[in-house]
């Protein structure tokens, strides 16, 4: 792949993300990774040339063309959504989250 985007705060994926992507080619991890041992293979990097960058996003300055891009089908947050809970459930969420049990939770009404 010439660009891959890592969003799942998986040490795992970041591994297959700089094996998968191209000599050249880009891996972009958005969000924030808690290991303290972040695996970064550095001989992989050197040798492929790899350009690694990290982004945060600013939800409340992207939020209209993000939608918009739901919208149209380009972006599917389904595809990184691990679970569904109910707001009463929102204590249940976070603790799911803190032990990497969840990676995207959606809260519902």
């Amino acid at each position: 792949a010439d660009a891959i985007i890592e969003a799942s705060g998986s040490a795992a994926a970041m591994t297959s993300a700089l094996g998968l992507v191209r000599p050249q080619g880009v891996v972009c991890v958005v969000g924030a990774h808690f290991e303290p041992d972040f695996p970064l293979n550095n001989a992989t990097m050197f040798e492929k040339e790899i350009t690694l960058t990290f982004a945060i996003g600013n939800p409340s300055r992207d939020r209209e063309r993000l939608l918009r891009m739901i919208e149209d089908g380009v972006l599917r947050p389904s595809a990184v959504i691990t679970d569904t809970l109910p707001l009463d459930d929102a204590s249940a969420a976070y603790r799911a989250f803190d032990t990497r049990e969840a990676t995207k939770v959606v809260l519902t009404t």
